[in-house]
């Protein structure tokens, strides 16, 4: 086999190909490296679906091949400095696939020796420095910056988004001109995709979103989404409510492709992402500000889903936080504006803490398009770097509960999150 990069589709290969792989991915040689990542991706993207791709895929090799994968994630102790979660993320669902007591053992074994570590590690330093201005708002800069920033956009994931409802406040309360809100509707066929990625927990995220309107998690936290919704108290539930008070047009579509046609080019400078899916190169080019995102982790070493638990699967416990960049085409690339990182040892579990997250989000995202318009902020390109990481196995959320609830050491007074979110709101 050569040594050329690994395809862009993985697809059946002879037991001399794979054992010639083993033999490089074993030896961590470049190659060797590239292929374990392909595999890493692989397993992780269709998570509990991998049974089902495994078998159109690999066929009557099927099982040979969830096998190969996993012995390719389970390389601790081979000079690997500390267990590589994300690959174990994947080989936890690839035991789940091939439905091997043996395998399952195997992956527990490795599961059980990073928990261990994870107890006991120090705090890991962090290798590369966050990118962009450390998000601390000055107390009167938002009023003098929004008299120079230029018509906005909210692109919308559903009609009673929070987060949507306080950046539309914010708006209102600094007199940011806002020429609309791009509102994706929740037809069928995006709820199947969004299912079939999520499963139940797209269910419960629904349910205490946008039915009980409550927070993410019911973890009890000092500060979140919701507190920062109630303290503005925009006085609707509903994006569409509260834009016709504005007197704000809403562009309902079904795809974040192209700009809603109704939305004239040059009517928005920039627009706010507060989530939806993917946007396309035509949507992103219609704004010659960009579009905002706030990404739920640190760029550019973690993109992609669950990026709150990865740095404590890795032991960099204090390098959980917030992203604010221009996004791009790519997954989480584009240019970086803003950020913030706290300690995930300054909470009990991991839903206090992703409340907490919740809280900075739409607070980032408006400090963003101010700072940008301003010149506050200049942007940082992203460097080639990071990983793409996919739904945490409920086995290492379980990890997390038991390390975050051992290594938990409250601290004296507000968490850093809480101190922040009370100084911005403030000064409102």
């Amino acid at each position: 086999m050569s040594a050329a990069l690994p395809p862009s589709r993985l697809a059946r290969l002879t037991a001399d190909e794979r054992a010639t792989l083993s033999r490089e991915m074993h030896a961590q040689s470049d190659h060797g490296l590239a292929w374990r990542e392909k595999l890493r991706r692989y397993a992780g993207l269709y998570g509990r679906h991998l049974t089902r791709d495994a078998g159109e895929r690999f066929g009557a090799e099927s099982a040979a091949h969830l096998e190969w994968i996993i012995d390719a994630m389970c390389l601790s102790g081979e000079g690997i400095d500390r267990p590589d979660a994300a690959a174990l993320n994947s080989a936890l669902f690839a035991a789940d696939a091939l439905r091997s007591e043996a395998q399952r053992d195997r992956v527990q074994a490795e599961t059980r020796a990073l928990r261990e570590r994870l107890l006991n590690m120090p705090v890991v330093e962090i290798a590369s420095p966050a990118l962009g201005t450390p998000f601390s708002p000055p107390r009167a800069v938002w009023r003098t910056e929004s008299t120079v920033t230029k018509p906005v956009v909210i692109i919308c994931p559903m009609h009673k988004s929070m987060n949507t409802l306080v950046l539309m406040e914010l708006c209102r309360r600094f007199d940011v001109p806002l020429a609309g809100v791009i509102l994706r509707k929740l037809d069928f066929s995006r709820f199947r995709q969004e299912f079939s990625r999520d499963g139940t927990r797209l269910l419960r995220k629904v349910w205490r979103k946008f039915v009980l309107r409550a927070d993410e998690n019911a973890a009890e936290s000092a500060v979140s989404l919701k507190s920062v919704f109630t303290a503005l108290s925009p006085g609707f539930n509903d994006v569409r409510d509260f834009a016709k008070q504005l007197n704000v047009p809403v562009f309902e579509v079904t795809t974040l492709v192209e700009p809603p046609a109704g939305l004239a080019s040059g009517a928005a400078h920039t627009a706010l992402f507060t989530g939806g899916g993917l946007i396309r190169q035509a949507m992103l080019s219609h704004f010659p500000g960009g579009v905002i995102n706030v990404h739920m982790g640190p760029l550019p070493q973690y993109k992609g889903m669950d990026v709150v638990q990865a740095p404590i699967l890795d032991g960099c416990f204090t390098n959980v936080g917030l992203t604010a960049h221009l996004m791009a085409p790519g997954l989480d690339e584009g240019p970086v504006l803003s950020h913030f990182t706290t300690d995930a040892q300054a909470y009990p579990s991991l839903g206090s803490l992703r409340n907490e997250i919740s809280a900075l989000g739409p607070l980032m995202s408006f400090d963003a398009v101010l700072g940008l318009a301003s010149g506050r902020y200049q942007t940082v390109a992203q460097p080639e770097a990071g990983r793409q990481y996919f739904i945490t196995h409920e086995v290492l959320n379980a990890v997390i509960s038991d390390v975050m609830a051992a290594r938990y050491c409250e601290p004296d007074g507000p968490s850093e999150i809480e101190a922040l979110v009370n100084r911005v709101l403030s000064s409102l």
